[in-house]
């Protein structure tokens, strides 16, 4: 195939450098890239490449082709030009585009030369790997935990404290705070724990299980809310504060419930939940949490999905489980 080359400026029309035909093109960039085209009326396709990369064009090359043989002729010259080390802007016909925003949005386009060229760094997974692992190490406490029959409740209620009291909690998880499924912290014969979410390094909120009157497990736990000077009523007689502390926190108070009726109400006191949101953006507010490697991925995956199918209204809709007698629940 013979071109024909002229120099562009934008200034001048291609009508004046060539009369309108049909053919393969090929488009040379200010930054020497290029680009391969066909077309059956050059003028009209000339003109809606300038629209597209205005002052980037520098020069025109043209070989007149028949139409039947187009798509044929375009091929042959990608190859070519691909072959002669040329720096293509296509993206279809080519074996592997060299500028693509889409890949070039995630991953340094020098690095992946480099890794073309052997240097093997660009395959470090950073710690995906690490962070499916630890999925894989806590869904067996998890899968037992998301078997009780009440557990629908306990994760509604985790989800709604979580919706509730920690703002922008996806920015923050693993980082700030944590949840975990059965954690072994504080457990004997009499109590256990079957759910916490903490803060920093500090328990903001635990469902746990102890013996009830009638010998079945009952289950209870407690909020650390912002301490206050005198302390409010209580929004349920299955609900009672007390002053706390912890060694770096400091005073807090402690809300105690011992149904998961309780826990619907606790959440659902405007004074008792305002204290639980201030103290868990004070908690927020002192960084991240040694209790990282402890997060149970899958069980953060059940609150944010909770969230996201019944946002603020339906993570409500727990009070509904509680008021109907839902599993696990309290009448």
């Amino acid at each position: 195939m013979r071109f024909k080359s002229w120099t562009i400026d934008d200034s001048v029309s291609l009508s004046v450098l060539t009369p309108d035909a049909c053919g393969v093109y090929v488009l040379v960039f200010t930054d020497g890239e290029e680009y391969v085209g066909q077309t059956r009326h050059l003028w009209s396709r000339f003109a809606s490449h300038r629209r597209r990369w205005p002052g980037e064009i520098c020069e025109l090359q043209f070989s007149e082709v028949e139409p039947d043989r187009l798509d044929e002729a375009e091929r042959d010259v990608i190859a070519m030009r691909e072959r002669d080390g040329a720096k293509l802007r296509n993206v279809d016909l080519i074996g592997l585009p060299l500028r693509s925003p889409e890949l070039d949005h995630y991953v340094d386009p020098v690095a992946v030369e480099d890794w073309l060229d052997g240097d093997m760094e660009a395959s470090s997974i950073g710690e995906r790997g690490a962070l499916a692992l630890q999925r894989r190490q806590t869904r067996r406490r998890y899968e037992e935990l998301s078997k009780r029959p009440d557990y629908g409740c306990i994760r509604d209620l985790l989800a709604r404290y979580l919706y509730l009291c920690i703002p922008y909690p996806h920015r923050t998880e693993r980082k700030i705070w944590v949840v975990t499924s059965l954690p072994t912290t504080g457990r004997n014969s009499r109590w256990r724990r079957l759910a916490a979410l903490s803060i920093n390094n500090v328990e903001a909120l635990v469902i746990g299980e102890e013996p009830g009157q009638d010998g079945k497990p009952t289950t209870c736990g407690f909020i650390n809310l912002a301490r206050f000077d005198k302390l409010p009523a209580a929004p349920s007689c299955h609900v009672w504060l007390e002053a706390g502390e912890y060694g770096k926190t400091g005073r807090v108070t402690r809300a105690w419930f011992d149904d998961l009726a309780a826990l619907d109400a606790l959440l659902a006191d405007e004074v008792l939940l305002d204290a639980a949101r201030r103290l868990a953006v004070g908690l927020l507010r002192k960084g991240g949490t040694m209790f990282a490697r402890f997060h149970d991925f899958n069980l953060a995956d059940d609150l944010f999905a909770a969230i996201e199918t019944d946002e603020a209204d339906a993570i409500a809709l727990t009070r509904t489980a509680v008021n109907e007698g839902g599993p696990g629940l309290s009448p």
